[in-house]
Protein backbone atom coordinates (compact mmCIF):
# COMPACT_ATOMS: atom_id res chain seq x y z
CA UNK A 1 0.00 0.00 0.00
CA UNK A 2 2.36 2.43 0.78
CA UNK A 3 4.78 1.67 -2.13
CA UNK A 4 1.53 2.24 -4.36
CA UNK A 5 0.31 5.91 -2.74
CA UNK A 6 3.76 6.99 -2.98
CA UNK A 7 4.44 6.08 -6.76
CA UNK A 8 0.91 7.49 -7.56
CA UNK A 9 1.18 10.87 -5.52
CA UNK A 10 4.69 11.34 -6.67
CA UNK A 11 3.61 10.78 -10.14
CA UNK A 12 0.28 13.10 -10.47
CA UNK A 13 0.94 15.47 -7.85
CA UNK A 14 4.43 16.28 -7.04
CA UNK A 15 5.37 18.39 -10.03
CA UNK A 16 1.55 20.70 -9.59
CA UNK A 17 2.05 20.67 -5.84
CA UNK A 18 5.83 21.37 -5.13
CA UNK A 19 6.48 24.46 -7.23
CA UNK A 20 6.79 28.30 -6.97
CA UNK A 21 3.42 30.23 -7.39
CA UNK A 22 2.34 31.59 -10.69
CA UNK A 23 2.56 34.91 -9.37
CA UNK A 24 6.01 35.42 -6.96
CA UNK A 25 4.86 39.04 -5.91
CA UNK A 26 3.79 38.16 -2.31
CA UNK A 27 6.38 36.00 -2.13
CA UNK A 28 8.92 38.94 -2.22
CA UNK A 29 6.71 41.35 -0.58
CA UNK A 30 6.76 39.17 2.57
CA UNK A 31 10.00 38.05 2.52
CA UNK A 32 11.02 41.93 2.30
CA UNK A 33 9.06 42.51 4.67
CA UNK A 34 10.78 40.14 7.36
CA UNK A 35 14.57 41.55 7.15
CA UNK A 36 14.65 44.33 4.31
CA UNK A 37 15.90 41.80 1.12
CA UNK A 38 14.89 42.42 -2.16
CA UNK A 39 13.67 39.84 -4.32
CA UNK A 40 13.72 37.00 -2.48
CA UNK A 41 11.73 34.44 -3.85
CA UNK A 42 12.88 31.42 -1.43
CA UNK A 43 14.67 30.16 1.70
CA UNK A 44 17.22 26.89 1.04
CA UNK A 45 18.13 24.18 3.35
CA UNK A 46 19.48 20.70 3.83
CA UNK A 47 18.09 18.70 6.22
CA UNK A 48 19.44 15.06 7.26
CA UNK A 49 16.29 12.76 7.25
CA UNK A 50 17.26 9.38 9.76
CA UNK A 51 17.20 6.05 7.99
CA UNK A 52 17.60 2.40 9.81
CA UNK A 53 21.20 1.06 8.97
CA UNK A 54 20.97 -0.05 4.53
CA UNK A 55 21.58 -3.57 4.13
CA UNK A 56 24.40 -2.05 1.11
CA UNK A 57 26.63 1.02 0.63
CA UNK A 58 26.21 1.47 4.85
CA UNK A 59 29.37 4.28 4.79
CA UNK A 60 27.88 6.40 1.88
CA UNK A 61 24.47 7.14 4.44
CA UNK A 62 26.77 8.15 7.12
CA UNK A 63 26.29 11.46 7.43
CA UNK A 64 28.75 14.39 9.69
CA UNK A 65 26.99 13.47 13.08
CA UNK A 66 27.70 9.73 12.91
CA UNK A 67 24.06 8.70 11.77
CA UNK A 68 22.70 7.05 8.57
CA UNK A 69 20.70 9.36 6.43
CA UNK A 70 19.26 10.74 3.42
CA UNK A 71 20.31 14.85 2.42
CA UNK A 72 17.92 16.22 1.28
CA UNK A 73 17.54 19.80 0.01
CA UNK A 74 14.51 22.23 0.07
CA UNK A 75 13.59 25.73 -0.90
CA UNK A 76 10.60 27.20 1.54
CA UNK A 77 8.70 29.87 1.16
CA UNK A 78 7.50 32.85 4.08
CA UNK A 79 4.07 30.73 3.72
CA UNK A 80 5.62 27.41 4.67
CA UNK A 81 5.38 26.13 1.60
CA UNK A 82 8.10 23.72 0.01
CA UNK A 83 8.90 25.57 -3.47
CA UNK A 84 11.04 22.97 -4.74
CA UNK A 85 13.05 19.49 -3.27
CA UNK A 86 15.97 17.45 -4.08
CA UNK A 87 16.05 13.99 -2.35
CA UNK A 88 18.35 11.73 -3.90
CA UNK A 89 21.53 11.98 -2.21
CA UNK A 90 22.88 9.76 0.78
CA UNK A 91 23.77 11.56 4.24
CA UNK A 92 27.79 11.33 3.32
CA UNK A 93 27.04 14.35 0.59
CA UNK A 94 28.01 17.44 1.98
CA UNK A 95 24.74 20.33 0.95
CA UNK A 96 27.24 22.06 -1.43
CA UNK A 97 27.37 18.91 -3.53
CA UNK A 98 23.51 18.06 -3.45
CA UNK A 99 23.10 21.47 -4.76
CA UNK A 100 25.72 20.99 -7.87
CA UNK A 101 23.93 18.21 -8.74
CA UNK A 102 20.10 19.36 -8.45
CA UNK A 103 18.22 20.09 -11.36
CA UNK A 104 17.41 23.93 -9.72
CA UNK A 105 21.13 24.32 -9.83
CA UNK A 106 21.45 23.32 -13.62
CA UNK A 107 18.19 26.01 -14.35
CA UNK A 108 19.36 28.78 -12.49
CA UNK A 109 23.17 28.70 -13.73
CA UNK A 110 20.83 28.81 -17.24
CA UNK A 111 18.76 31.52 -16.49
CA UNK A 112 15.73 30.85 -15.12
CA UNK A 113 14.00 32.42 -12.30
CA UNK A 114 10.36 32.32 -10.19
CA UNK A 115 10.62 36.22 -10.84
CA UNK A 116 13.24 38.19 -13.09
CA UNK A 117 16.44 38.78 -10.91
CA UNK A 118 15.03 36.71 -8.14
CA UNK A 119 17.26 35.30 -5.29
CA UNK A 120 17.42 32.11 -2.83
CA UNK A 121 19.27 32.77 0.25
CA UNK A 122 21.01 30.00 1.44
CA UNK A 123 23.62 29.60 4.68
CA UNK A 124 27.44 29.25 4.54
CA UNK A 125 27.25 25.30 3.54
CA UNK A 126 26.56 26.88 -0.05
CA UNK A 127 28.52 28.61 -2.81
CA UNK A 128 27.65 32.51 -3.88
CA UNK A 129 26.24 32.55 -7.09
CA UNK A 130 24.28 35.99 -8.27
CA UNK A 131 20.88 34.07 -7.87
CA UNK A 132 22.18 32.29 -4.43
CA UNK A 133 22.83 34.68 -1.64
CA UNK A 134 25.23 33.67 1.98
CA UNK A 135 26.13 35.46 5.01
CA UNK A 136 29.49 37.63 4.42
CA UNK A 137 32.55 36.24 5.36
CA UNK A 138 32.71 36.70 9.48
CA UNK A 139 36.45 38.45 7.91
CA UNK A 140 34.50 41.78 7.11
CA UNK A 141 32.07 41.80 10.38
CA UNK A 142 33.82 44.76 11.59
CA UNK A 143 31.73 46.53 8.94
CA UNK A 144 28.32 48.21 10.43
CA UNK A 145 26.62 47.65 7.11
CA UNK A 146 27.92 43.90 6.60
CA UNK A 147 26.21 43.05 10.70
CA UNK A 148 23.12 44.56 9.03
CA UNK A 149 23.30 42.35 6.19
CA UNK A 150 23.82 39.60 7.66
CA UNK A 151 21.60 39.97 10.54
CA UNK A 152 18.58 40.76 7.94
CA UNK A 153 19.68 37.55 6.14
CA UNK A 154 19.14 35.29 9.25
CA UNK A 155 16.09 37.27 10.16
CA UNK A 156 14.46 36.23 6.37
CA UNK A 157 15.93 32.78 6.04
CA UNK A 158 16.58 30.72 9.28
CA UNK A 159 12.48 31.11 10.70
CA UNK A 160 11.19 30.32 7.24
CA UNK A 161 13.40 27.03 7.05
CA UNK A 162 12.79 26.41 10.51
CA UNK A 163 9.41 26.73 11.12
CA UNK A 164 8.40 25.11 7.96
CA UNK A 165 10.33 21.94 8.25
CA UNK A 166 9.52 21.58 12.60
CA UNK A 167 5.42 21.74 10.59
CA UNK A 168 6.54 19.07 8.15
CA UNK A 169 8.03 17.06 10.50
CA UNK A 170 5.50 17.44 13.52
CA UNK A 171 2.67 16.63 10.79
CA UNK A 172 4.50 13.73 9.11
CA UNK A 173 6.43 12.00 12.13
CA UNK A 174 7.82 9.17 10.23
CA UNK A 175 10.29 12.01 8.96
CA UNK A 176 12.06 11.68 12.24
CA UNK A 177 13.70 8.47 11.79
CA UNK A 178 12.23 6.52 7.62
CA UNK A 179 12.42 2.84 8.65
CA UNK A 180 12.41 2.24 5.20
CA UNK A 181 14.84 0.96 2.29
CA UNK A 182 17.14 4.17 1.52
CA UNK A 183 15.85 3.93 -2.04
CA UNK A 184 12.47 4.33 -0.85
CA UNK A 185 13.26 7.08 1.65
CA UNK A 186 13.37 9.96 -1.04
CA UNK A 187 10.30 9.05 -2.51
CA UNK A 188 8.43 8.78 0.96
CA UNK A 189 10.11 12.52 1.61
CA UNK A 190 8.57 14.09 -1.55
CA UNK A 191 5.11 12.50 -0.69
CA UNK A 192 5.03 14.40 2.64
CA UNK A 193 6.08 17.32 1.13
CA UNK A 194 3.05 17.08 -1.31
CA UNK A 195 0.78 16.14 1.06
CA UNK A 196 2.25 19.41 3.48
CA UNK A 197 1.91 21.73 0.52
CA UNK A 198 -1.78 20.07 0.06
CA UNK A 199 -2.79 20.88 3.40
CA UNK A 200 -1.55 23.83 3.44
CA UNK A 201 -3.72 25.11 0.73
CA UNK A 202 -7.11 22.94 1.76
CA UNK A 203 -6.76 21.67 5.25
CA UNK A 204 -7.58 23.78 8.26
CA UNK A 205 -5.24 20.88 10.44
CA UNK A 206 -2.53 23.19 9.47
CA UNK A 207 -4.24 26.19 11.76
CA UNK A 208 -3.62 23.67 15.02
CA UNK A 209 -0.06 22.25 14.04
CA UNK A 210 1.07 25.75 13.35
CA UNK A 211 0.02 26.75 16.82
CA UNK A 212 1.83 24.07 18.55
CA UNK A 213 4.69 24.07 17.18
CA UNK A 214 8.36 27.04 16.27
CA UNK A 215 11.44 26.49 15.32
CA UNK A 216 10.69 22.88 15.76
CA UNK A 217 13.90 22.04 13.41
CA UNK A 218 17.52 22.22 14.02
CA UNK A 219 19.21 23.52 11.54
CA UNK A 220 22.88 22.83 11.46
CA UNK A 221 25.38 25.72 10.37
CA UNK A 222 28.46 24.60 8.60
CA UNK A 223 31.97 26.29 8.98
CA UNK A 224 32.62 28.28 6.03
CA UNK A 225 33.65 26.00 3.12
CA UNK A 226 36.15 26.07 0.05
CA UNK A 227 33.96 26.55 -3.01
CA UNK A 228 37.18 26.54 -5.78
CA UNK A 229 36.18 23.68 -7.67
CA UNK A 230 32.89 25.77 -9.08
CA UNK A 231 34.30 27.57 -12.13
CA UNK A 232 33.36 31.15 -12.85
CA UNK A 233 31.97 33.72 -10.05
CA UNK A 234 28.73 33.87 -11.62
CA UNK A 235 28.87 37.54 -10.31
CA UNK A 236 27.65 36.25 -6.58
CA UNK A 237 30.00 38.53 -4.79
CA UNK A 238 28.81 41.36 -6.95
CA UNK A 239 25.65 41.00 -6.32
CA UNK A 240 25.99 39.91 -2.79
CA UNK A 241 27.48 43.51 -2.16
CA UNK A 242 24.92 45.24 -4.14
CA UNK A 243 22.78 43.69 -1.38
CA UNK A 244 25.15 45.12 1.07
CA UNK A 245 25.13 48.27 -0.07
CA UNK A 246 21.20 48.56 0.62
CA UNK A 247 22.62 48.14 4.68
CA UNK A 248 24.62 51.52 4.67
CA UNK A 249 25.28 53.60 7.79
CA UNK A 250 22.55 56.00 6.19
CA UNK A 251 19.68 54.34 4.92
CA UNK A 252 19.51 52.41 8.32
CA UNK A 253 20.51 55.86 11.05
CA UNK A 254 16.95 54.51 12.82
CA UNK A 255 18.92 51.36 13.74
CA UNK A 256 20.37 53.34 16.67
CA UNK A 257 16.85 53.90 17.74
CA UNK A 258 16.34 51.59 21.35
CA UNK A 259 13.58 49.86 20.47
CA UNK A 260 10.67 48.15 23.07
CA UNK A 261 12.21 44.39 22.77
CA UNK A 262 10.06 42.09 21.39
CA UNK A 263 9.52 38.45 22.94
CA UNK A 264 8.49 35.18 20.99
CA UNK A 265 4.65 34.41 21.77
CA UNK A 266 4.16 31.83 24.34
CA UNK A 267 3.43 28.09 22.64
CA UNK A 268 -0.23 26.97 23.40
CA UNK A 269 -0.29 23.66 24.86
CA UNK A 270 -3.73 23.34 24.00
CA UNK A 271 -4.91 23.23 27.83
CA UNK A 272 -8.68 22.73 26.43
CA UNK A 273 -8.16 19.86 24.06
CA UNK A 274 -7.77 17.10 26.90
CA UNK A 275 -6.29 14.46 24.47
CA UNK A 276 -3.82 16.39 23.45
CA UNK A 277 -2.61 17.95 26.71
CA UNK A 278 -2.47 13.95 27.82
CA UNK A 279 -0.30 13.08 25.12
CA UNK A 280 1.81 15.97 25.72
CA UNK A 281 2.52 16.27 29.40
CA UNK A 282 1.27 12.85 30.37
CA UNK A 283 -1.42 14.54 33.20
CA UNK A 284 -5.02 15.74 32.79
CA UNK A 285 -6.04 19.65 32.97
CA UNK A 286 -7.63 19.01 35.96
CA UNK A 287 -5.08 17.34 38.08
CA UNK A 288 -2.64 20.34 36.50
CA UNK A 289 -4.88 22.93 37.83
CA UNK A 290 -4.63 20.56 41.77
CA UNK A 291 -0.52 20.40 41.39
CA UNK A 292 -0.15 24.38 40.69
CA UNK A 293 -2.37 25.43 43.69
CA UNK A 294 0.11 22.94 45.60
CA UNK A 295 3.71 24.28 44.00
CA UNK A 296 2.32 27.08 42.45
CA UNK A 297 4.26 29.25 45.43
CA UNK A 298 7.79 28.12 44.32
CA UNK A 299 7.08 29.35 40.55
CA UNK A 300 6.41 32.54 40.64
CA UNK A 301 8.46 35.77 39.90
CA UNK A 302 8.52 39.16 41.90
CA UNK A 303 8.82 41.08 39.15
CA UNK A 304 7.42 40.82 35.38
CA UNK A 305 10.11 42.27 34.29
CA UNK A 306 11.42 40.78 31.20
CA UNK A 307 8.48 38.85 30.32
CA UNK A 308 8.69 35.98 33.03
CA UNK A 309 7.53 32.41 31.96
CA UNK A 310 4.24 31.89 34.09
CA UNK A 311 3.79 29.20 36.95
CA UNK A 312 1.49 27.41 34.61
CA UNK A 313 4.10 27.54 31.86
CA UNK A 314 6.91 26.89 33.73
CA UNK A 315 4.86 23.67 34.91
CA UNK A 316 3.92 22.61 31.41
CA UNK A 317 7.02 23.38 29.74
CA UNK A 318 8.48 20.62 32.48
CA UNK A 319 5.90 18.15 31.76
CA UNK A 320 6.58 18.20 28.13
CA UNK A 321 10.23 17.47 28.57
CA UNK A 322 9.23 14.85 31.34
CA UNK A 323 6.96 13.03 28.69
CA UNK A 324 7.93 13.55 25.37
CA UNK A 325 12.03 12.82 26.27
CA UNK A 326 13.16 15.31 23.91
CA UNK A 327 16.31 17.21 24.32
CA UNK A 328 16.15 20.83 26.14
CA UNK A 329 16.86 22.20 22.76
CA UNK A 330 13.98 20.26 20.69
CA UNK A 331 12.01 21.87 23.44
CA UNK A 332 13.15 25.19 23.54
CA UNK A 333 12.16 25.41 20.09
CA UNK A 334 8.74 23.62 19.85
CA UNK A 335 7.99 26.06 22.80
CA UNK A 336 9.55 29.37 21.30
CA UNK A 337 11.65 29.26 24.72
CA UNK A 338 15.45 29.22 25.07
CA UNK A 339 17.64 26.19 26.69
CA UNK A 340 18.64 27.97 29.36
CA UNK A 341 14.73 28.69 30.63
CA UNK A 342 13.80 24.96 29.83
CA UNK A 343 16.74 23.99 31.89
CA UNK A 344 15.80 26.44 34.70
CA UNK A 345 11.62 25.95 34.43
CA UNK A 346 12.61 21.73 34.96
CA UNK A 347 15.08 22.59 37.89
CA UNK A 348 12.32 24.85 39.52
CA UNK A 349 9.56 22.34 38.88
CA UNK A 350 11.46 19.39 39.84
CA UNK A 351 12.83 20.70 43.33
CA UNK A 352 9.24 21.72 43.83
CA UNK A 353 7.20 18.59 43.14
CA UNK A 354 9.70 17.02 45.80
CA UNK A 355 9.70 18.93 48.09
CA UNK A 356 6.27 19.74 48.70
CA UNK A 357 4.51 16.46 46.76
CA UNK A 358 7.05 13.53 46.76
CA UNK A 359 6.54 12.71 50.87
CA UNK A 360 2.75 12.85 50.43
CA UNK A 361 2.16 10.75 47.20
CA UNK A 362 4.93 8.03 47.45
CA UNK A 363 4.05 6.49 50.68
CA UNK A 364 1.94 3.43 51.78
CA UNK A 365 -1.68 3.61 51.81
CA UNK A 366 -2.96 4.27 55.39
CA UNK A 367 -4.77 0.60 55.27
CA UNK A 368 -2.69 -2.30 53.33
CA UNK A 369 -5.32 -4.59 54.34
CA UNK A 370 -6.22 -4.33 50.46
CA UNK A 371 -2.52 -4.42 49.35
CA UNK A 372 -2.10 -7.71 51.11
CA UNK A 373 -5.15 -8.94 50.27
CA UNK A 374 -4.39 -8.40 46.49
CA UNK A 375 -1.26 -9.57 46.36
CA UNK A 376 -2.30 -12.45 47.97
CA UNK A 377 -4.64 -13.02 45.12
CA UNK A 378 -1.81 -13.13 42.86
CA UNK A 379 0.45 -16.41 43.87
CA UNK A 380 -1.03 -16.92 47.54
CA UNK A 381 2.23 -15.42 49.45
CA UNK A 382 0.36 -13.84 52.82
CA UNK A 383 1.25 -11.00 54.29
CA UNK A 384 2.56 -9.00 51.28
CA UNK A 385 2.89 -5.26 51.50
CA UNK A 386 5.80 -4.68 48.48
CA UNK A 387 7.50 -5.83 45.59
CA UNK A 388 11.20 -4.56 46.18
CA UNK A 389 13.44 -3.84 42.47
CA UNK A 390 16.38 -2.03 41.43
CA UNK A 391 16.45 -0.57 38.03
CA UNK A 392 19.16 1.01 35.88
CA UNK A 393 18.14 4.62 34.61
CA UNK A 394 20.57 5.24 31.67
CA UNK A 395 21.96 9.22 32.08
CA UNK A 396 24.67 10.75 29.38
CA UNK A 397 27.93 10.07 30.13
CA UNK A 398 29.19 11.97 33.29
CA UNK A 399 32.01 14.84 33.32
CA UNK A 400 33.36 13.73 36.35
CA UNK A 401 33.81 9.93 38.06
CA UNK A 402 32.71 8.37 34.66
CA UNK A 403 33.73 4.97 35.86
CA UNK A 404 32.04 5.30 38.78
CA UNK A 405 28.11 5.52 36.57
CA UNK A 406 29.43 2.36 34.36
CA UNK A 407 27.18 -0.04 35.34
CA UNK A 408 27.39 -3.69 34.93
CA UNK A 409 25.80 -3.27 31.48
CA UNK A 410 28.71 -1.26 30.25
CA UNK A 411 26.33 1.74 30.50
CA UNK A 412 26.32 4.53 32.64
CA UNK A 413 23.48 4.76 34.82
CA UNK A 414 22.00 5.86 38.00
CA UNK A 415 20.81 2.86 40.49
CA UNK A 416 17.17 3.69 41.74
CA UNK A 417 15.66 1.36 44.20
CA UNK A 418 11.51 1.32 44.38
CA UNK A 419 8.51 -0.69 46.04
CA UNK A 420 6.00 -1.35 43.96
CA UNK A 421 2.00 -2.00 44.79
CA UNK A 422 -0.61 -4.51 43.42
CA UNK A 423 -1.86 -1.24 42.25
CA UNK A 424 1.29 -0.18 40.08
CA UNK A 425 1.51 2.36 42.37
CA UNK A 426 5.16 3.03 43.97
CA UNK A 427 5.30 3.07 48.12
CA UNK A 428 8.73 3.96 48.26
CA UNK A 429 11.33 5.47 45.87
CA UNK A 430 15.25 5.76 46.57
CA UNK A 431 17.36 7.46 43.40
CA UNK A 432 20.66 8.67 42.47
CA UNK A 433 23.27 5.89 43.42
CA UNK A 434 25.85 5.29 40.53
CA UNK A 435 25.30 2.09 38.31
CA UNK A 436 28.01 0.49 39.62
CA UNK A 437 26.92 0.42 42.62
CA UNK A 438 25.26 -3.25 43.55
CA UNK A 439 21.62 -3.45 44.43
CA UNK A 440 22.37 -4.97 47.99
CA UNK A 441 24.80 -1.83 48.32
CA UNK A 442 21.85 0.50 47.68
CA UNK A 443 19.59 -1.53 49.47
CA UNK A 444 21.34 -1.24 52.99
CA UNK A 445 21.94 2.45 52.77
CA UNK A 446 18.29 3.32 51.97
CA UNK A 447 16.19 4.84 54.66
CA UNK A 448 13.88 2.22 54.22
CA UNK A 449 16.56 -0.36 55.70
CA UNK A 450 16.68 1.79 58.14
CA UNK A 451 13.09 2.28 59.27
CA UNK A 452 12.18 -1.49 58.83
CA UNK A 453 15.09 -2.73 60.79
CA UNK A 454 14.39 -0.34 63.92
CA UNK A 455 11.08 -2.10 63.60
CA UNK A 456 8.41 0.19 61.61
CA UNK A 457 5.93 -1.88 59.38
CA UNK A 458 3.71 -0.85 57.42
CA UNK A 459 1.31 -3.58 58.01
CA UNK A 460 0.60 -4.32 61.85
CA UNK A 461 1.40 -8.27 61.55
CA UNK A 462 4.48 -8.92 60.44
CA UNK A 463 4.22 -7.94 56.64
CA UNK A 464 7.00 -8.42 54.37
CA UNK A 465 8.40 -7.64 50.91
CA UNK A 466 9.32 -9.47 48.17
CA UNK A 467 12.83 -8.91 46.72
CA UNK A 468 14.91 -11.07 44.06
CA UNK A 469 18.04 -13.13 44.78
CA UNK A 470 20.31 -9.71 44.70
CA UNK A 471 18.98 -8.90 48.42
CA UNK A 472 19.78 -10.28 51.42
CA UNK A 473 17.21 -13.14 53.11
CA UNK A 474 15.91 -10.86 56.30
CA UNK A 475 12.40 -11.44 58.51
CA UNK A 476 10.76 -8.62 56.11
CA UNK A 477 12.55 -8.83 53.02
CA UNK A 478 11.62 -12.76 51.08
CA UNK A 479 13.39 -13.83 48.77
CA UNK A 480 13.22 -16.99 46.17
CA UNK A 481 14.91 -20.09 47.38
CA UNK A 482 18.36 -20.92 46.07
CA UNK A 483 18.24 -24.43 47.34
CA UNK A 484 16.45 -27.92 47.62
CA UNK A 485 15.28 -26.84 44.62
CA UNK A 486 13.92 -30.15 43.92
CA UNK A 487 11.86 -30.17 47.12
CA UNK A 488 8.12 -29.58 45.45
CA UNK A 489 7.09 -26.88 48.17
CA UNK A 490 10.28 -24.83 47.41
CA UNK A 491 9.25 -25.09 43.44
CA UNK A 492 5.69 -24.21 44.38
CA UNK A 493 7.03 -21.13 46.85
CA UNK A 494 9.12 -19.87 44.20
CA UNK A 495 6.46 -20.14 41.45
CA UNK A 496 4.26 -18.10 43.66
CA UNK A 497 6.95 -15.63 44.48
CA UNK A 498 7.94 -14.65 40.96
CA UNK A 499 4.25 -15.06 39.72
CA UNK A 500 3.31 -11.88 42.53
CA UNK A 501 6.65 -10.00 42.41
CA UNK A 502 7.47 -9.87 38.70
CA UNK A 503 4.30 -8.50 36.84
CA UNK A 504 4.25 -6.06 39.32
CA UNK A 505 7.36 -4.21 39.14
CA UNK A 506 7.63 -4.69 35.56
CA UNK A 507 4.58 -3.83 34.76
CA UNK A 508 4.58 -0.52 37.04
CA UNK A 509 8.24 0.55 35.94
CA UNK A 510 6.59 -0.20 32.36
CA UNK A 511 4.13 2.34 32.67
CA UNK A 512 6.43 4.82 34.38
CA UNK A 513 8.75 4.53 31.55
CA UNK A 514 6.29 4.50 28.75
CA UNK A 515 4.68 7.66 30.48
CA UNK A 516 7.63 9.72 31.01
CA UNK A 517 9.99 9.19 28.15
CA UNK A 518 12.49 10.75 29.72
CA UNK A 519 13.24 8.05 32.11
CA UNK A 520 14.90 6.25 28.30
CA UNK A 521 17.75 8.43 29.02
CA UNK A 522 18.03 11.52 30.88
CA UNK A 523 20.41 13.59 29.65
CA UNK A 524 21.32 15.60 32.83
CA UNK A 525 23.92 15.64 35.32
CA UNK A 526 24.15 12.23 37.70
CA UNK A 527 22.72 14.59 40.51
CA UNK A 528 19.76 16.01 39.01
CA UNK A 529 18.36 12.93 37.10
CA UNK A 530 18.08 11.00 41.07
CA UNK A 531 15.31 14.02 41.36
CA UNK A 532 13.79 13.71 38.13
CA UNK A 533 13.07 9.88 38.92
CA UNK A 534 11.34 10.81 42.05
CA UNK A 535 9.77 13.57 40.40
CA UNK A 536 8.40 11.46 37.87
CA UNK A 537 7.45 7.89 40.38
CA UNK A 538 5.58 11.39 42.24
CA UNK A 539 3.93 12.39 39.03
CA UNK A 540 2.90 8.79 38.48
CA UNK A 541 1.40 8.10 41.69
CA UNK A 542 -0.20 11.20 41.16
CA UNK A 543 -2.04 10.33 37.73
CA UNK A 544 -3.24 6.97 39.24
CA UNK A 545 -4.52 8.76 42.50
CA UNK A 546 -6.76 10.93 40.08
CA UNK A 547 -7.52 8.47 37.32
CA UNK A 548 -6.47 10.37 34.57
CA UNK A 549 -6.99 9.26 31.32
CA UNK A 550 -3.65 8.70 30.20
CA UNK A 551 -3.30 6.15 32.34
CA UNK A 552 -6.00 3.34 30.52
CA UNK A 553 -3.96 4.15 27.27
CA UNK A 554 -0.52 3.61 28.43
CA UNK A 555 -1.48 0.39 30.47
CA UNK A 556 -3.18 -1.08 26.86
CA UNK A 557 -0.07 -0.51 25.52
CA UNK A 558 2.26 -1.79 27.21
CA UNK A 559 2.77 -5.15 28.80
CA UNK A 560 6.06 -6.34 30.60
CA UNK A 561 7.35 -3.44 28.68
CA UNK A 562 10.19 -3.17 30.66
CA UNK A 563 13.08 -5.95 31.25
CA UNK A 564 14.15 -6.30 34.84
CA UNK A 565 17.93 -7.20 34.94
CA UNK A 566 18.29 -10.60 36.55
CA UNK A 567 20.29 -10.91 39.29
CA UNK A 568 23.25 -11.88 39.89
CA UNK A 569 24.50 -14.41 42.27
CA UNK A 570 26.81 -13.54 45.28
CA UNK A 571 27.47 -14.05 49.28
CA UNK A 572 24.72 -12.40 50.35
CA UNK A 573 24.02 -13.33 54.05
CA UNK A 574 21.07 -14.86 55.42
CA UNK A 575 19.32 -13.37 58.68
CA UNK A 576 18.59 -16.13 60.66
CA UNK A 577 15.44 -14.98 61.18
CA UNK A 578 14.49 -14.41 57.57
CA UNK A 579 15.59 -18.17 56.70
CA UNK A 580 12.84 -18.95 59.49
CA UNK A 581 10.07 -16.37 58.00
CA UNK A 582 11.04 -18.09 54.63
CA UNK A 583 10.73 -21.36 56.22
CA UNK A 584 7.10 -20.17 57.16
CA UNK A 585 6.24 -18.51 54.08
CA UNK A 586 7.91 -21.92 52.07
CA UNK A 587 5.47 -24.22 54.17
CA UNK A 588 2.18 -22.94 53.28
CA UNK A 589 2.79 -24.30 50.03
CA UNK A 590 3.86 -27.77 51.80
CA UNK A 591 0.24 -29.61 51.09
Amino acid sequence: CLHAVVEAINDIKFDEIVSWPTDCTSVVAQFQAMGGITLVVGALEGVLVNIDTPRANKEHYLDRKGKHSINCMVVCGPDHKFYYVSAESPGSEDDASVLCQSTLFQRMEEGWRPVPNGILLGDSAYPLRSWLIRPKSTDFYEEEKVQHFNMALEQTRKPVVERSLGILKRKFPCLNHLRVDPLLGPALFLCCLTLHNLTLTDDDLDDDVRDNIEDNDIIDELDEIDFAYLVGGNNGEAKQQELINLFDSESNANNNVIRRKCYNERIDFMIDNEFTLNENCRISAHTIELLLKDIGHRLGHTTRRNNPLSEKHQLLTSLYWMGKGDTMTEVSTMTSTSSSSVSRCLHAVVEAINDIKFDEIVSWPTDCTSVVAQFQAMGGIPLVVGALEGVLVNIDTPRANKEHYLDRKGKHSINCMVVCGPDYKFYYANAGWPGSEEDQRVFRRSSLFRSMEEGWQPFPNNGVLLGDSAYPQLSWLIRPKRTNLDEEKVQLFNNAHEKTRKPVVERSLGILKQKFMCLNQLRVEPGFAGNIFKCCVTLHNLTCNSDDDVDDDIRDKIEDDVIIVDAYDMDNFEEAGGVVRQEEMINYFAY
